[in-house]
């Protein structure tokens, strides 16, 4: 798993600078996404994923510039 750092510097290196930024831009409002859609998840929903309640929430919880990539 890349760091975001790494993830970023990847893509300003391989890419023009517009499109580089909208890549980064692109990864964090997917962030922002995914983790709204974490947080109003219901407990059991989380449970039958696989998806401790507890990691859920720390997931849910972090800063959307922190990401890591797929």
């Amino acid at each position: 798993m890349k760091s975001t750092v790494a993830y970023i510097t990847d893509t300003f290196v391989t890419a023009t600078p517009g499109t580089a930024v909208f890549k980064t831009v692109k990864l964090w409002l997917n962030a922002i996404h995914e983790r709204r859609a974490l947080r109003s998840m219901p407990y059991s929903r989380l449970e039958y994923i696989g998806v401790h309640p507890r990691q859920a929430d720390q997931e849910a919880n972090k800063p959307f510039w922190i990401v890591s990539s797929r």
